[in-house]
Parts: structure tokens; C-alpha cells; sequence
């Protein structure tokens, strides 16, 4: 008999069609210059999460190519929820160490990443196409000790933590943070009972560009005031109108409105009648 071995790491990885059927899953990934004829991997139904719909989306596999690792939508706005921090089967989350990496970004500046303790937020997409995909975060772990035994936010990486917490439901003038030598652990289930709905924008790449906090959509009723037909106009009318009149915060807001359709922002605006 063989010794069965399973290797660690990550396989076969990008854009990818996607086909899901009862048994099992076709992952055709798109042709590139570095692979011009692309691949075509299958994959039991069992070895994918239960959350995949056929369709174009960034796909990882192990790195036998056996299981499919990871997969998220490319690119759009979507609307989501915080389900907690990264972490290995019923063990609470921890940050990890990340060394120290320099190099050329894509538009080719220099840049440059200090050693420092990261983890990972993750996100639900809860309503759309995508509806159960998960979208993950990697964070900077800046959390200090304080006078009075609280946790301050300091270092490299505290602006962009500072407005995750922000957008999740923490309030730096009411709440603190008690300090521990592993502050996520507090943090998550506090994070989990703020419940908040955000919306979550990714780059073509699948990376989040970023995270907001869903506008609420209930408008209020005035039943004094008489308004003919005619002359009403819905919330997304109102909405599109700004978003056509470069307004800021309007382009989330409508993009939020369109997820909650089931439809795209183009499909949105075309059946308001606004030409792109």
C-alpha cells in the first residue's frame, strides 16, 4: 500500500470559469501569457466550499490541485457582514508573524513592509450572485498597551485598522479595549454583537479596496405631505442622480441599492433610465 502524503501550500490560482454540478466541480482557468491555453481541473463536490455558484471567479487550489481552497468574486461591490477572525479549527484567533518584504509594485514604485504581526478579518457577502462567498482581510496587529491596562491603536498599519474597527462597529470616544497579550479574541465577539452591514469593494484581483458601512434605506414617512405621482421619485432614482453628479459617498450607496437587487450598477442605472 502507498503512503498517502499531503503536501502544504497553495496550487493553481486565478480567474477561472466555474461550472458546479451535484458531484462535482469545473474549474477552467482563463488563458494568460503565462499559461495561454489555460487549465482544466475537476474537483470532487466535497473538496469545494459549500458556498460555490458557477460562474467567472478567482479560484485557489491546494497544491495537489484537489481541493479548492479558496474562491471570490472579481471585482464589484458587495453587500457583507463580519464573521470573525481567522483562525485553525476550535482554536481562537491569533496574529501570526509576517518578515520584513520589499519590492516593486505593479505600477512600478518601490515599496517597502516592515516585520510586524498580522491577522485576518473575514466577511460574508450576504446578499447578490455571491451571497455566502467569503472575503478575507489581512490586517496589521497594532494594538499597544495604554495607561489603565487598555489597548491604543499605534504603528504601522493603524490607519487602515483604525477604520476596519470604525466601519465594524467600534466607537474610540465610548469603547475601549481591554489589554491581553492576544486583544482578538475580546475584539471579535464584540465586533460579532455590533452586527453591522457593510459593503465591501474588490479589486479585479479579488483584494479588498474597500470596506464601508452599508447606508440604511428606510426613508421616513410624512403622511401630511402630499406629493402628486408624478412627481415622486424612489430612493434609487435619487441615489443615481447623485451618483451621475459625481456626489461623494453616492457611488457606495448605489452600489449597496444594486446588490440588494440582485443586479449589477449598470443594470441598476439602465432600467432608471441613465445612459452610462
Amino acid at each position: 500500500m502507498s503512503i498517502p502524503v499531503s503536501k502544504g501550500g497553495k496550487g493553481s490560482s486565478g480567474p477561472a470559469e466555474v461550472t458546479v454540478t451535484s458531484n462535482k466541480i469545473r474549474v477552467v482557468f482563463i488563458g494568460t501569457k503565462d499559461k495561454p491555453d489555460g487549465q482544466v481541473i475537476d474537483v470532487l463536490r466535497e473538496d469545494a466550499p459549500d458556498y460555490m455558484v458557477s460562474g467567472r471567479q478567482l479560484v485557489t487550489l491546494s497544491s495537489d490541485n484537489t481541493k479548492i481552497f479558496n474562491a471570490r468574486p472579481i471585482g464589484g461591490s458587495h453587500l457583507a457582514e463580519f464573521i470573525g477572525f481567522a483562525s485553525k479549527d476550535a482554536e481562537p484567533p491569533t496574529p501570526r508573524k509576517v518578515d520584513a518584504k520589499a519590492g516593486t509594485s505593479r505600477a512600478g514604485k518601490p515599496y517597502k513592509i516592515p516585520e510586524h504581526l498580522e491577522f485576518t478579518a473575514l466577511f460574508r457577502i450576504t446578499r447578490g450572485t455571491w451571497k455566502g462567498y467569503q472575503i478575507a482581510n489581512n490586517l496589521f496587529y497594532a494594538f499597544l498597551p495604554y495607561e489603565g491596562g487598555i489597548t491604543q491603536i499605534k504603528g504601522a498599519g493603524s490607519d487602515k485598522l483604525t477604520q476596519f474597527l470604525e466601519v465594524t462597529g467600534i466607537d474610540f470616544v465610548t469603547d475601549d479595549i481591554p489589554f491581553s497579550e492576544n486583544v482578538l479574541v475580546y475584539l471579535e465577539k464584540l465586533l460579532l454583537s455590533r452586527n453591522k452591514q457593510l459593503i465591501i469593494s474588490l479589486t479585479q484581483e479579488g483584494w479588498v479596496d474597500s470596506v464601508v458601512e452599508a447606508p440604511s434605506f428606510d426613508e421616513p414617512v410624512e403622511p401630511k405631505q402630499e406629493v402628486k405621482k408624478e412627481e415622486q421619485q424612489s430612493t434609487e432614482q435619487v441615489v443615481a442622480g447623485m451618483v451621475k453628479a459625481g456626489m461623494p459617498g453616492a457611488k457606495e450607496m448605489f452600489a449597496a441599492m444594486a446588490a440588494a437587487k440582485e443586479k449589477t450598477v449598470e443594470e441598476l442605472l439602465a432600467e432608471l433610465g441613465y445612459d452610462q
